[in-house]
């Protein structure tokens, strides 16, 4: 009998904690404060062998090792590149295919909205 009013109580406690820690969802909330937006680090590309990771420097993506955080190899120049079939060797962003054999680079990107 003791253990059962032990649960008992122990569950009467923590809902009214849970219950007094729950956030209004509001149009504030999500749009103007953000808080229900998702988080990450900007900056990285993970590679689909778990040990290596991407990063975008100048022009040149340069692939890092996540054990030790050195340079393993600069995946493409931008520079080497430059002015080959209209490529100026500038560009904002990336992104791999599936497999990670190609890469797709943003250049002239314009906000339309």
């Amino acid at each position: 009998m003791k253990y059962f009013k032990f649960i008992f109580v122990s569950l009467f406690l923590f809902s009214g904690f849970f219950a007094q820690a729950q956030l209004a969802i509001t149009n504030e909330a999500v749009w103007r404060d953000g808080l229900f937006s998702a988080r990450y680090v900007p900056g990285f590309t993970f590679m689909n062998d778990g040990r290596h990771y991407t990063r975008l420097s100048g022009n040149a993506i340069q692939k890092y090792d996540f054990t030790s955080g050195k340079l393993v190899e600069t995946i493409f120049d931008g520079a080497a590149f430059a002015n080959t079939e209209g490529f100026s060797g500038s560009f904002s962003a990336y992104s791999f295919s599936a497999d990670e054999s190609k890469i797709m680079l943003t250049t002239a990107y314009e906000s339309i909205y």
